[in-house]
């Protein structure tokens, strides 16, 4: 008998065009109209998305606080300072706090656990803290100094002018330039910027 012939597999329709010349019309024109559609929708949601990301990173409100009872307490006494009682419970009421209180809003809290304590004990604490780069003190025009514990992060402050609340926020300034000829030799060390309206709860009740 002879030699059977090697019966050969069919080749796929698009393979055999291609090799033909010819190929697959769809492999040709790419994705369908209707796939190209959906990719782009995505590709603008993404797009959006990022946006949206970056604006909210642009107001954010922070939550900054200072450092705990124990580690400031450490740092006083590293520093020679005095810690008492009273000092603690101030350090305790700055803790968790992103209120920005007043002085005088802290001796007041700080009262009515510890009569005794004195407004000059929580100013002086107060100044201390600052002195230690732990607080900032704030003058944003609502009357008193601000207590301000963030101090890890650069932000600006968004002010209420009906209730006087201060809120942290990050704002992108690195883009504001002074032209040279307004400047006149002067050299910017810090910038603050605050911003000024009506908070939620103030304008919920309006």
């Amino acid at each position: 008998m002879g030699r059977r012939a090697r019966r050969r597999l069919p080749e796929p329709r698009a393979t055999a065009r291609a090799a033909r010349g010819g190929g697959d019309r769809r492999l040709r024109e790419g994705p369908p109209v209707e796939a190209r559609r959906r990719l782009t929708e995505a590709l603008k949601v993404l797009w959006l998305a990022r946006e949206a990301i970056g604006n909210r990173q642009q107001l954010l409100i922070r939550s900054a606080t200072v450092k705990t009872v124990d580690e400031l307490t450490g740092r006083f006494r590293a520093e020679g300072l005095r810690v008492t009682p009273q000092r603690q419970a101030i350090f305790r009421l700055l803790q968790d706090n992103v209120e920005h209180p007043t002085v005088e809003s802290l001796y007041e809290s700080a009262r009515a656990a510890m009569p005794t304590i004195s407004l000059k004990t929580v100013y002086q604490t107060v100044h201390d803290l600052e002195g230690l780069g732990e607080v900032a003190l704030l003058d944003v025009g609502t009357g008193s100094v601000r207590v301000d514990p963030n101090v890890e992060d650069a932000h600006h402050h968004l002010i209420c002018t009906r209730c006087g609340k201060v809120r942290d926020v990050l704002v992108d300034v690195a883009s504001v330039r002074i032209p040279a000829r307004e400047r006149r030799g002067f050299t910017v060390d810090d910038v603050e910027v605050n911003f000024r309206g009506v908070c939620d709860e103030c304008a919920a009740t309006s």
